[in-house]
This record gives structure tokens, C-alpha cells and sequence, in this order.
């Protein structure tokens, strides 16, 4: 899950077992808020960012909005 992959990063980052909830949310917006610059033309892609939209947006909606972005970054 999303939200368990992004506790263990911020728990990393910090160095606590513990993170109160509005670091959780920050970190937690992250990939959400990349997806979507990378919609707004204002991030180049790279394979990384395919990897982060295709999780936010899912890989369907993805290729219909970007079907020529995420076959060349794919390959």
C-alpha cells in the first residue's frame, strides 16, 4: 500500500518509529503533487515519473492520456 510505503520513508527519514500525522500527509502528497506537474508540462519525464504517475493515476489512464510519453520512457 501507498500510505504504508510512505510511513516506513518518513519514519526513515526522521529517524522515529513514530511521525505525526501532518508529516504524514506532506510526504504522503508528494507523489500526487509530482503526477500532476508532470500533467502540466512543467517537469520533464523521466522513467521515474512514469513510474510515479502510472501509481497515482494507474497505468490506463496513464497510457490514454500519454500513450506516446510512456511507451518511449518504457522502452
Amino acid at each position: 500500500m501507498l500510505s504504508q510505503t510512505v510511513a516506513r520513508e518518513v519514519r526513515a527519514e526522521l529517524g522515529r518509529q513514530s511521525i505525526s500525522r501532518k508529516t504524514f500527509a506532506e510526504k504522503a502528497c508528494l507523489p500526487y503533487k509530482r503526477a500532476l506537474e508532470m500533467l502540466d508540462g512543467q517537469r520533464p519525464w523521466g522513467l521515474e515519473d512514469v513510474d510515479t504517475a502510472a501509481s497515482v493515476l494507474g497505468v490506463d489512464a496513464l497510457n490514454l492520456i500519454f500513450p506516446d510519453r510512456v511507451e518511449a520512457s518504457a522502452a
